[in-house]
């Protein structure tokens, strides 16, 4: 062993760094392909290979081979990836168009669920429209029947004003083509024929009255339909149609009785006024009585006609009442639906 201050100092130096005299077989980071040596130049390779076995490291190489056997042994503990400029501008690109693409799909996503909030609020405002719409359509369907009904009534009531004018003109006929029997004065024949006559005139005006007032109501129909369409409430004008159609109703009532009241006195008058000079009294005061009962059982049908209206109203009105509590419970019950719904 040479003992050599040199040969210490290289000794000292290795141990301080952390090295020792013995070669690593560390791995290189990049591997070398070897080249096949050619024969031509075997015999000039055996100097450089003499030569190596007979090299002695100095101090610098040891510690230069000790750190590097460190940082080979510390980069493989801690691998890292090394990229270029290039590469680096690229990942940093496509970075930032990932995140642009990231923020267009989250703008969508919102775009779509606020949609979805407007059309849940759209669906909620048409369903409370179809109920309102179903709701008019059945009170127009009601009021419909409630008007065949009445049609129904009024043709029946023609029909049987008809057939009983054609009996009276029929007996009108015969009574005229008859001879006269036992003696009857012409005057009663002509004052029967003229009561005849008053009767089918006052049958005609009553069916002129009743076609003017079919005419009223239809007209008043209309006008309710329009007023429905231009956003009035239907208990108002339900209530306002039953009090215009009672106080027309009793407004003709009086009408009739005032006519029958100006027919009596006119038919009293000329009955006085024929009665003197022919003597025939008996059945004059007879008929007139006859006209008198009938007369009075007439004011009794108008009055029971005027109770039942009476009734009618009555009842209508309470189930006009009954439909405000069940519109009143059916809104109420739309609010509560339309509540959870917007809490949902």
């Amino acid at each position: 062993m040479d003992n050599s201050p040199d040969g210490d100092d290289t000794h000292s130096r290795a141990s301080t760094l952390g090295g020792d005299d013995h070669e690593f077989q560390f791995p290189e980071k990049t591997p070398t392909m070897l080249r096949p040596l050619k024969p031509a130049k075997a015999a000039d390779d055996e100097k450089p290979s003499l030569d190596h076995s007979s090299h002695v490291p100095g101090p610098l190489e040891s510690q230069l081979a000790a750190l590097m056997s460190k940082l080979i042994f510390i980069e493989q503990k801690n691998p890292t990836v090394s990229v270029t400029p290039d590469e680096y501008k690229a990942m940093s690109a496509r970075v930032h168009a990932l995140e642009a693409e990231k923020a267009a799909w989250t703008k969508r996503h919102e775009a779509i669920w606020a949609l979805r909030d407007e059309d849940v609020d759209n669906n909620i405002k048409i369903r409370g429209l179809l109920a309102k719409t179903r709701r008019d359509l059945e009170s127009m369907t009601a009021l419909r029947d409630a008007d065949l009904e009445n049609l129904q009534i009024v043709r029946g009531k023609l029909c049987d004003s008809t057939r009983q004018l054609e009996r009276l003109q029929t007996q009108n006929i015969n009574g005229r083509t008859s001879p006269a029997r036992g003696g009857r004065p012409g005057s009663i024949v002509m004052e029967r024929r003229g009561t005849m006559d008053l009767f089918a005139a006052a049958k005609a005006a009553a069916l002129e009255q009743r076609a003017l007032e079919l005419e009223q109501r239809n007209s008043d129909l209309l006008g309710q339909i329009e007023t429905l369409k231009g956003g009035a409430k239907p208990d108002d004008l339900n209530r306002m149609t039953a009090h215009k159609a009672w106080k027309d109703t009793v407004s003709d009532l009086e009408a009739r009785l005032k006519a029958k009241d100006s027919e009596l006195a006119r038919l009293r008058g000329t009955s006085v006024s024929s009665a003197v000079p022919l003597g025939g009294t008996a059945p004059e005061w007879h008929r007139i009585d006859a006209i008198h009962e009938e007369h009075a059982s007439y004011r009794e049908k108008v009055g029971g006609r005027m109770q039942a209206l009476r009734s009618e109203k009555e009842a209508l009105q309470r189930e006009v009442h009954r439909k405000d509590d069940e519109t009143h419970a059916l809104e109420v019950k739309i609010q509560s639906l339309q509540r959870r719904l917007t809490a949902g």
